[in-house]
């Protein structure tokens, strides 16, 4: 945690309002690629030469231009990721990763916090970045609960959050209505 009161975080929020906005949407960006990657079958992944995809999708169609994927994933010197499975566990790693940098130095960014401050650019859900990877959910707790406490996560984002963090593999009844009551996550419908 960095020594930054809430009030010198939220000015320097708002001082770094663009760096943040890009960081964030490169974020995104990056996750959806990564995910769409996991969404594929074996079979179509076999089909996909990854190297190639690399650069001519991924690269390509960064719309965060001042931001290198590249340096922003640790590929320096001419490395690449050498593998799909690579590349989304370092994504999924490096996500989670500018998350907390984020929340440390400014505040956890939250949906309403980002609106707030004139982010249009993408839906942030940073909450959902999380659900990737189990590796930081110790440090996760402890940021996210003093986050809470200042107001930072609404108590909806906060409860979801608290829901993810159980890493649950299947839901009961019970968890709906939790969920639906207390995150405000609408799972059933009529």
């Amino acid at each position: 945690m960095t020594g930054f009161s809430q009030p010198a975080k939220d000015s320097l929020l708002a001082k770094d309002h663009q760096q943040v906005n890009d960081v964030l949407g490169l974020v995104s960006y990056l996750d959806r690629c990564a995910s769409t990657l996991e969404s594929k079958s074996k079979e179509e992944l076999a089909t996909i030469y990854f190297l190639k995809y690399y650069k001519d999708i991924i690269l390509k169609n960064n719309k965060v231009e001042n931001i290198d994927i590249n340096q922003y994933l640790g590929y320096l010197n001419s490395t690449e990721p050498a593998n799909t499975r690579e590349f989304c566990n370092n994504v999924y790693s490096k996500n989670i990763e500018t998350i907390i940098k984020i929340t440390n130095k400014y505040g956890y960014p939250s949906r309403a916090r980002m609106i707030s401050g004139g982010y249009t650019k993408q839906n942030y859900a940073s909450m959902y970045y999380i659900t990737r990877s189990n590796d930081y959910d110790k440090q996760l707790k402890l940021i996210f609960k003093d986050e809470h406490k200042v107001g930072n996560i609404p108590d909806q984002e906060y409860y979801h959050f608290k829901f993810i963090i159980k890493r649950k593999r299947i839901m009961t009844d019970n968890d709906i209505e939790w969920l639906e009551k207390k995150a405000g996550i609408k799972i059933r419908y009529n």
